[in-house]
């Protein structure tokens, strides 16, 4: 009778549960820690510089004037300019003026 009592226990002495149950289980567990997180997210009031592109009406007047803005432009390098490179060009112009 003993052991037909711990089959159905879990290693900690507990019932253990069905995969059903388990998978049920957690679902809620993540479904409640979720909920929590976006709650904490939506009450998290982030500055205005903070929220990515934001419009003038959602600034107050005149802070884009108070703020340093670091803006980085994207630009194709100069090409680096060698003998060999020089060369290579000069021999282009040459077979293109003897065709």
């Amino acid at each position: 009778e003993e052991e037909e009592e711990e089959e159905g226990k879990g290693t900690d002495g507990k019932k253990a549960l069905e995969p059903e149950e388990f998978i049920s289980n957690r679902r809620r567990k993540l479904e409640k820690m979720i909920g929590e997180l976006e709650e904490q997210n939506l009450a998290n009031i982030k500055p205005w510089e903070m929220k990515g592109e934001v419009g003038s009406k959602g600034r107050p007047v005149n802070s884009l004037l108070e703020t340093n803005l670091d803006v980085t432009m994207a630009s194709k390098a100069a090409p680096l300019i060698t003998e060999e490179i020089s060369a290579n060009l000069e021999d282009v112009i040459k077979r293109r003026i003897l065709d």
